[in-house]
């Protein structure tokens, strides 16, 4: 089982999600700004651009799992472009792939759409967790309670 998270500093809640899981960080090579503004604006263009980040690193054996949980924000009603770069470069085919996500008021609108067209080879769960951005940093429990009931039906 493998655990990839964006953006790499809100991996907490995600972070060990089941015994025997790798938790890997997409990180890009040119950081995402603190200022949550300035953070908001970046994403922003890079999506009017279509932007596809320069990741710091991938998975060297991606091979090797043939269960992925992705996590990602819901930014601007899709995905981050870091996570389209991730997915694009990855070959994720015939992997199961469970998304959990946070958002604001968009739910998880365009997200699910891009990933399946991104990943178009891997078979995404309908069972998504989803959260308001504030309650996030308290899902945890939710978040593991969720996966081990996945992890118990495989």
């Amino acid at each position: 089982m493998l655990s990839k998270c964006f953006p790499a500093g809100k991996c907490t809640a995600a972070g060990r999600l089941g015994p025997g899981g790798d938790l890997f960080s997409i990180q890009v090579t040119d950081p995402y700004p603190s200022d949550w503004d300035e953070c908001l604006s970046r994403a922003n263009q890079e999506r009017g651009e279509n932007a596809r980040p320069e990741l710091v690193q991938n998975v060297e054996n991606i091979g090797q799992y043939d269960t992925v949980f992705l996590g990602y924000p819901n930014w601007w009603y899709g995905v981050p472009m870091p996570l389209l770069t991730f997915l694009e470069e990855n070959d994720l085919s015939g992997k199961q792939v469970y998304l959990f996500c946070s958002h604001g008021t968009g739910g998880l609108a365009q997200s699910v759409d891009l990933i399946t067209e991104a990943a178009p080879d891997a078979v995404i769960s309908d069972n998504i967790f989803d959260c308001y951005e504030e309650e996030a940093s308290s899902s945890r429990e939710e978040i593991i309670s969720w996966v081990e009931e996945i992890l118990s039906d495989e």
